[in-house]
């Protein structure tokens, strides 16, 4: 390599005594004998790309790069960098691109050899190099075969039809590396690349630091409105790409240089870049969070919790409340392999742990890979590799860590974990019974009467109604409904918080039954019906005047703060519209008796209505920090002093990003609002 740039520079040094410069040009290929200096640019056949050189701080720095550019964009935006660490510097003068022999691309200043393509095998004489409308500078030999690529060496950017991972067979790696700023492209301290010392994912790294990782998914075509993408997985390579369905639209997805890795669309009508996506998206993002066997919520103002709160606790109690979670979480009852107690849980929509130290088998079968992991008792949990056909085995082997829930529409998937079950009868199975949690939920302490899965007679997953249990307790059965988004963990941890409440106003939840996507609730019967009953009857609800319903909302109030005092209130009866219509008549015009049953109009007390409103607008407000805890709606209802005011309702949605500002007129394919954006990365 020495000898060879030695060489192309003593021929080049003697060429540039002989070369004049007479005007600027838009050339459409670069040779020996066709230079690309200081005004020129080598643009692609169709327009699209353009190379040449520029500088990304005017007036700030003088320093000059070889880099490629959208060329009908108005903002200039560079995706490659040829001499990214090597600036020409001082006033321009004398810049050359040029072939050289036997194939290699060099760049000088005046007589500084600055930069050059790096070495090829293939000896070519007389090879060009041209730039193609995908943004890719290619030198070709005389045969039009490529013997060197740009593509394969990108700095920050990940254009369409690009190869992004590693090609096993050959050691060659596609990676992003940053920009240190944004005005200056030398390399930065974070990268985006394949960690492929085990199972495949995706890397974020500041330094030696991992920020981000997410495992893949598997070999994979997906298509939607916006792209096309394929990941294959395989001995030779692991890699990812994608492309535009409609060529008129232009993407890119760049690693910002301060760690972001950024997918974006141009509107030509804004003249601005649109993000469509971004990673990491939130402080879930941070890796490994809350550490072992700990799950974020993205959602809550609790952000990590134990994967599973029935058979995990936090390591260090004290550390987990003022949000130190780096001591994780430890299992309630540690793994018995030898006895045959162990089995399997399922948890649904969370982003699959670090894969690093994992063992995988691509074409296995879900239940062969439950069997190989029974048969190994240092194998702590599995799942499937590819999300889309359910297909392979990825099994880990040390404690899980990096996990955050996410929903199914945004790549949530589902892992097994062993757990240690009570001994179960000869007669049942794990898959066949119920899964009644009694057991596992209750102990005598919160049900009195200390049901075991025995004591279920007459429960079914498909009943719903009274039933008796065989000690003689009649019960009311439940069902929540199956189109409910709430999911398994969220169910049980707010059954375990119902069952710690006691109160003569409240009725007893003494267990629950999940069965697949049937989950339903045990109460105490009440052969008098619930309060419902009487305050929807128009009889009944004259029996019910303003003060003895106060009292019971102050009962109630009470009942939870004696047992779940730091719990801070959510009242879900209160849909959007109600909440944003009780808001407007609280803080708006103060039509608050409006709100008044017509049957409590004698009895009710306006000052103690306006408080009761006010309350429970402050109880759903969306960040949790603004809603009271129990021994505040206590001193609410019972005070005389001023109250919060209440903000205006908001609620959650779904975190996906829908494009609503591009007009039909800049994509002749059709209308892209109400577009979903499926994010440029591998699932």
């Amino acid at each position: 390599m020495e000898e060879s740039v030695t060489t192309t520079t003593i021929f080049l040094l003697f060429s540039l005594l002989h070369f004049h410069k007479v005007h600027t040009a838009e050339l459409a290929t670069i040779s020996d004998s066709q230079f690309l200096t200081d005004e020129d640019t080598l643009v692609s056949p169709a327009g699209i790309f353009e190379l040449g050189f520029f500088r990304p701080a005017p007036g700030r720095s003088e320093n000059r790069y070889l880099g490629i550019w959208y060329k009908k964009i108005s903002i200039k935006t560079v995706v490659w960098v040829a001499n990214r660490d090597f600036p020409i510097t001082g006033a321009p003068s004398h810049h050359v691109l040029k072939i050289a022999d036997p194939g290699i691309l060099v760049l000088m200043n005046n007589i500084t050899v600055v930069w050059t393509s790096p070495n090829t095998t293939i000896t070519s004489p007389n090879a060009t190099a041209k730039l193609h409308d995908t943004g890719n500078l290619v030198v070709v030999d005389v045969h039009k075969n490529n013997i060197w690529q740009s593509f394969d060496h990108p700095t920050d950017t990940l254009l369409p039809a690009m190869k992004f991972g590693k090609d096993l067979l050959n050691n060659k790696e596609w990676y992003l590396s940053s920009w240190r700023s944004n005005q200056d492209p030398n390399r930065g301290e974070f990268t985006w690349r394949f960690d492929t010392r085990s199972y495949p994912q995706n890397q974020l790294k500041q330094g030696e630091m991992v920020r981000f990782r997410e495992a893949l998914s598997g070999d994979s075509t997906v298509s939607n409105l916006l792209i096309a993408y394929d990941v294959v997985i395989n001995s030779t390579e692991v890699t990812f790409t994608y492309n535009v369905v409609n060529s008129s639209i232009i993407l890119r997805s760049t690693l910002s240089s301060y760690g972001k890795l950024e997918n974006l669309m141009w509107v030509e009508d804004g003249k601005r870049w649109q993000l469509l996506s971004a990673l990491p998206r939130d402080i879930c993002d941070t890796y490994n969070i809350c550490s072992s066997y700990g799950s974020c919520r993205p959602v809550t103002s609790q952000r990590c919790v134990c994967l599973d709160e029935t058979r995990f606790v936090p390591r260090n109690p004290k550390s987990w409340e003022t949000a130190d979670w780096s001591g994780g979480c430890v299992r309630r009852t540690p793994l018995n392999c030898e006895d045959g107690s162990d089995g399997f849980m399922k948890y649904s929509n969370v982003k699959l742990p670090d894969t690093q130290s994992c063992w995988f088998n691509r074409s296995m079968m879900l239940k062969e890979c439950e069997t190989k992991c029974l048969m190994n008792c240092s194998c702590m949990a599995y799942s499937n590799t590819d999300a889309i056909d359910g297909g392979g085995c990825l099994l880990w082997f040390n404690d899980l860590v990096d996990i955050t829930e996410v929903s199914a529409s945004m790549g949530g998937r589902e892992i097994f974990l062993f757990h240690r079950f009570p001994k179960r009868r000869k007669d049942q199975t794990l898959e066949s019974s119920y899964s009644c949690l009694f057991r596992e939920l209750f102990s005598s302490a919160s049900s009195p009467h200390g049901y075991g899965i025995e004591g279920k007679k007459g429960i079914k997953p498909k009943q719903q109604g009274k039933g008796m249990l065989e000690e003689g307790l009649e019960i009311a059965v439940k069902r929540l409904s199956k189109t409910s988004s709430q999911g398994v963990d969220e169910f049980k941890n707010e059954v375990i918080c119902i069952s710690k409440l006691q109160h003569r106003n409240l009725v007893k939840l003494l267990g629950c039954c999940i069965h697949g996507d049937e989950k339903m609730l045990i109460y105490e019967y009440m052969p008098n019906k619930s309060l419902d009953s009487f305050i929807f009857d128009k009889r009944a609800r004259l029996l019910l005047d303003w003060p003895k319903r106060f009292n019971i909302i102050k009962g109630i109030a009470r009942g939870l703060w004696l047992h779940v005092p730091r719990v801070r209130t959510r009242w879900p009866f209160l849909n959007k519209v109600r909440c944003i219509q009780l808001w407007r008549l609280v803080v708006g015009d103060r039509r608050s008796m409006e709100l008044i049953d017509a049957s409590l109009a004698e009895s009710c007390d306006s000052f103690e209505v306006l408080r009761s409103i006010k309350v429970g607008l402050l109880c759903v407000q969306q960040n949790a920090g603004d809603r009271p805890n129990m021994p505040s709606v206590v001193m609410m209802l019972g005070g005389e002093g001023a109250l919060p005011q209440p903000k205006q309702p908001a609620f959650f949605m779904e975190r996906e990003l829908h494009v609503t500002d591009f007009s039909s007129s800049s994509y002749p394919g059709g209308s892209l609002n109400d577009l979903t954006i499926t994010q440029l990365n591998a699932r």
